[in-house]
């Protein structure tokens, strides 16, 4: 077992050595340094200052524009028009205050709980179980820099991860 263990971590030493060589990963990667020079953070600390303002009941769903423009700094008008707040939490906070919050809350919980009780009925589903957390957790990830439930295709895997987490149906040989 223990030379299984040493071949295993070798080939993922190797495998992250050759993938930290290859300039395609190196260039997606580097996209992600610039988050922080694009203008984002500025945009989520207005926009938690318009929540603020907004707070508890929100500005409305779908007012994220004429809000935030109300409410942007000087220093920060320029040509460039924010249509969202690359962040859904952020977005939704404001839209739609502690309500929104509390439904999101209580949809990731409802989520989580059929997760929880496929995970105990179907041993055999495990994996796709896994896979549909999975995917949802990178969406809810990616929510945090960006809206990409927005994007047609993402909102449909969104749906078929959380169909993946459904109890399936009994078979006829188990209802008699």
């Amino acid at each position: 077992m223990p030379a299984l263990a040493a071949g295993a971590l070798a080939i993922v030493a190797g495998g992250l050595f050759l993938l930290g060589r290859n300039t395609v990963l190196q260039r997606v990667a580097g996209r992600f340094d610039t988050i922080a020079g694009d203008g984002r953070e500025g945009l989520w600390r207005d926009t938690l200052y318009a929540v603020g303002q907004y707070w508890p009941f929100g500005s409305g769903t779908g007012t994220f524009v004429p809000t935030f423009i109300a409410l942007e700094p000087l220093e920060a008008v320029d040509m460039g028009m924010p249509n969202r707040a690359h962040n859904d939490y952020l977005e939704l906070a404001l839209e739609a205050g502690v309500f929104g919050i509390a439904a999101l809350a209580a949809i990731a919980l409802l989520i989580l709980f059929m997760a929880i009780r496929s995970w105990r009925r179907e041993r055999d589903g495990r994996v796709q179980i896994a896979f549909g957390l999975a995917a949802l957790a990178i969406i809810a990830a990616h929510s945090l820099v960006d809206y990409p439930l927005r994007s047609m295709s993402l909102a449909c895997l969104a749906a078929v991860a959380v169909a993946m987490l459904a109890k399936p149906p009994r078979s006829p040989e188990d209802r008699t």
